[in-house]
């Protein structure tokens, strides 16, 4: 298998669940050379995903191309004016200080950035995110902020078998409905089917895409 092929794989899984169009399949580059993004983006990927500022912008930089950006790692507060100026979507606001931090630099830069909610939906201390209470309680005030467009909530599951991630990505399902929000990033290369069987129409795929033999 190639990347092309392994992209024409998932593309015919989505196809099959669900509909296609309504899914957003974001290759996630990092730590992936060049060349390896190059051939991504010629075998047809539009949306690509970066953990670290700096390393997207030395990407972004290299590549010329006609794609969307997606900050997908963690995004601290000393990197929000580059985060804002290279990327299209943020899908890791978790704090309300952070969510004000953006959109007064998206101001400054006369721009509304696309963002979602990152939700600690399993609670475990290494996750960054509201919690869910918090989330529901600050939603309002985040409504507020004039540069932020909010798609939806964001979750990263919790090492475990794919079946095991399924209560997760249910809840953050739940949760989003409550809210009345509209999308859900969630699932990547171990976990995209249970996570697009419960509602993702965002999945971030890196290992699936770039696996080789």
């Amino acid at each position: 298998m190639n990347i092309f092929d392994n992209l024409a794989e998932l593309h015919k899984y989505i196809k099959k669940h669900r509909r296609a169009k309504e899914i957003c399949l974001v290759v996630v580059t990092k730590q992936r050379s060049l060349d390896e993004i190059k051939e991504a983006i010629g075998a047809g990927a539009v949306h690509l995903g970066e953990n670290r500022v700096q390393e997207a912008e030395k990407r972004q930089q290299a590549i010329a191309a006609n794609v969307h950006w997606h900050m997908i790692g963690r995004l601290q507060s000393n990197k929000v004016k580059l985060a804002v100026q290279l990327f299209e979507y943020l899908h890791s606001i978790g704090s309300m200080k952070l969510a004000e931090l953006v959109s007064k630099e998206a101001g400054k830069q006369g721009k509304k950035v696309k963002i979602f909610l990152q939700v600690n939906v399993s609670g475990e201390g290494s996750k960054q995110g509201f919690s869910e209470e918090e989330v529901i309680k600050v939603l309002p005030a985040l409504k507020k902020l004039p540069h932020l467009d909010i798609l939806g909530l964001m979750t990263m599951a919790p090492h475990a078998e794919a079946e095991k991630t399924r209560p997760v990505f249910k809840k953050l399902a739940l949760l989003k409905e409550k809210l009345g929000l509209k999308h859900l990033s969630m699932g990547m290369s171990n976990d995209y089917q249970v996570a697009l069987e419960e509602g993702a129409d965002f999945i971030r795929i890196g290992t699936k895409v770039f696996a080789r033999g």
